[in-house]
Formats: C-alpha cells, sequence, structure tokens
C-alpha cells in the first residue's frame, strides 16, 4: 500500500436480504466521490456486493440522531431505504449511540425508529420505524407487447407502481420490471413492486428497484404495497399486513398517524474499502 492509498472501513448489513455497505461519517474521511463509490463496493464479482452504499454522518440541527444518503448500485441517490434505516438504528445501537429510540434525517424526511430487541453478541436485532404517510397518486396504465399493466402509484418520499398480478415468476419480474422502471411515463425512474393478495393481512411481492435490479427485500416498497392495499380494499387500515418478500416478512401498519415498518437487521461482516487517489 503506498502512501496515496488508505483503507476506509466498512460495516456490511442488511434487512431481511436488502443488503448495503454502510461507512461511518462520524469517525472516517468519508471521499467526496460516492456514486463512483457505490458502484464499485456493489459489484458482486469485483466488490464486496451489495444493493447499493449508504453513509452515516453527524446531524447539523438537533432535530436527529443521524443523517443517512444512499447510493443504488448503479451509483444514482436514493431518497429513502426502508431496510436501510432500520439497519442504521442497529449501528447506532451497538456504536452506543442511540438506546431505544433513534431519530434518522434521511433525504426525504425524517424517521424515528424504535428498538423492539437486540443480540449486540449477534449483532442481530428488529426494528419498528415509522415512516410518515403515503401518498397515493394516479393510477397509469402502461402497455408492453400488447400486455396492458395498471400501476398504483405510491409515494413514500420515493417513487413506486405498484401493480397486483399472480404472476410472480422470475421471468415476468426481469422482464416487465426494468422496462416500467425506465418507462418515459416515469422521468425520474421508479420502482416496480409485483403484488399477489394471499388474504386481508398477507401480500406475496417482489420489487425491481431503481438502480439495483431485484432485490431480497424493499422497505419502502413495502409500505407503498401496504398503502395500495389499504386504498384499493384489499386489506384493512389498523391491522398488521404481512409483506411477504424472497428474503423474508416485513410487518406493516397503516393508520391515520401514518405507516409502521416493522422487521429485522443483522450485521453480516465489517471490514475495510482499499481506497485509491481516483477513489477521492
Amino acid at each position: 500500500m503506498t502512501k496515496d492509498t488508505f483503507n476506509l472501513p466498512f460495516v456490511k448489513m442488511h434487512g431481511a436480504g436488502n443488503d448495503y455497505v454502510f461507512v461511518d461519517g462520524f469517525e472516517s474521511d468519508v471521499p467526496a466521490v460516492l456514486g463512483e463509490l457505490a458502484r464499485r463496493v456493489s459489484n458482486r464479482h469485483t466488490g464486496i456486493g451489495s444493493d447499493g452504499l449508504i453513509v452515516m454522518f453527524p446531524c447539523r440541527e438537533n432535530d436527529c440522531d443521524v443523517r443517512m444518503q444512499m447510493w443504488n448500485a448503479d451509483g444514482t441517490r436514493g431518497d429513502i431505504c426502508g431496510n436501510g434505516i432500520r439497519c442504521v438504528a442497529l449501528w447506532m445501537s451497538l456504536t452506543d449511540r442511540t438506546a431505544q429510540k433513534c431519530r434518522i434525517r434521511t433525504d426525504a424526511r425524517l424517521v424515528t425508529v424504535n428498538q423492539l430487541d437486540l443480540c449486540r453478541r449477534s449483532g442481530r436485532g428488529s426494528f419498528a420505524a415509522m415512516m410518515g404517510q403515503a401518498q397515493i397518486r394516479d393510477r397509469l396504465q402502461i402497455t408492453l407487447s400488447d400486455q396492458t399493466y395498471d400501476c398504483q402509484q405510491v409515494s413514500m418520499g420515493n417513487p413506486h407502481a405498484v401493480i397486483w398480478t399472480d404472476d410472480l415468476s422470475t421471468a415476468h419480474v426481469h422482464s416487465v420490471g426494468p422496462q416500467i422502471a425506465e418507462h418515459q411515463l416515469f422521468p425520474d425512474g421508479t420502482n416496480v413492486e409485483f403484488v399477489r393478495r394471499i388474504d386481508a393481512g398477507t401480500l406475496d411481492v417482489r420489487v425491481w428497484e431503481r438502480g439495483s435490479g431485484e432485490t431480497q427485500a424493499c422497505g419502502s416498497g413495502a409500505c407503498a404495497v401496504a398503502a395500495a392495499a389499504v386504498a384499493s380494499g384489499h386489506c384493512e387500515t389498523d391491522a398488521p399486513i404481512g409483506v411477504r418478500l424472497p428474503g423474508g416478512t416485513l410487518t406493516i401498519h397503516t393508520s391515520a398517524e401514518g405507516i409502521t415498518m416493522s422487521g429485522p437487521a443483522e450485521v453480516s461482516f465489517t471490514g475495510s474499502i482499499l481506497l485509491r487517489p481516483l477513489d477521492r
């Protein structure tokens, strides 16, 4: 290692399989070119492997405990990340920066997270995040190869297109997902949720995430799906909804006060990234 290189510590964490590389902006000298760093570390062949990069910074104001900024695997910025929020709360607890409650400032909104349980030895915990209100927007019909898809637009501080379907096959998700995510009707792109209703309290979901492709779970997507389910009469408000994703189940509760998302967070491993002059 030369004098022009240095090691940047990181912790790899995931929430229901939705995995990110997390960097401590409290203690570390964070490089300026974070979009390129996100692409590098997210590569599952030549990097660490993740759905993106999240950096945790001290707060500028007294209304929060930590600021989080996220980048998708392709290096684009994200506004909010539900599974990442729970992981940040886990890290704040493990580093004794917060205890039972953590206030996290995202680019989209302030989120308060309550610790439900914590195992320091295993680096695991479960957390309930108050994700705020969902905004139900206009429905759109998008035709692809003579097949029309009815998309319910929902905003959780980031965009979602919810599609009700019985086809949750990989071929379907991987062919339709990117076409809708990058459709001209969504100039900034959108996350796409494919949803199959099991019963009034259970939904099966697969997500094509903007900037990252299919992910094992999407916390903001689970909230958007629950909001769309209540708005369309598939599920009831003030009742828990189990959103089953490939990486695990998130419990979503909708009410007049907003949406609460509960689920796990876990440390996978720690290490350091070798940064060269071009990375900085």
